[in-house]
């Protein structure tokens, strides 16, 4: 497979949400950062089930779109642990 014919989709996404003491990154500045890249920010917790369906459907939507179009495509997802 040729690199240069893939088509690259990212998106943010930040987990521990449901412990805002031991946050890294603050909201406001993860909303910035993925305003200037141009991408989609999901704050999660699986702890509380925030949001994690939601970056389950984006990833899928995407890879159900590109199979639809039989195109090649790496997912990038950003992700503080």
């Amino acid at each position: 497979m040729c690199f240069s014919s893939l088509i690259y989709y990212h998106f943010s996404v930040g987990n521990k949400d449901d412990s805002p003491a031991n946050k890294v990154v603050e909201t406001v500045d993860a909303k910035k950062f993925a305003a200037q890249i141009n991408v989609s920010l999901f704050e999660t917790s699986a702890k509380e089930n925030k949001n994690v369906e939601e970056v389950m459907h984006c990833f899928f939507n995407i890879a159900v779109k590109c199979d639809q179009t039989l195109q090649s495509v790496v997912i990038v997802m950003l992700l503080k642990v």
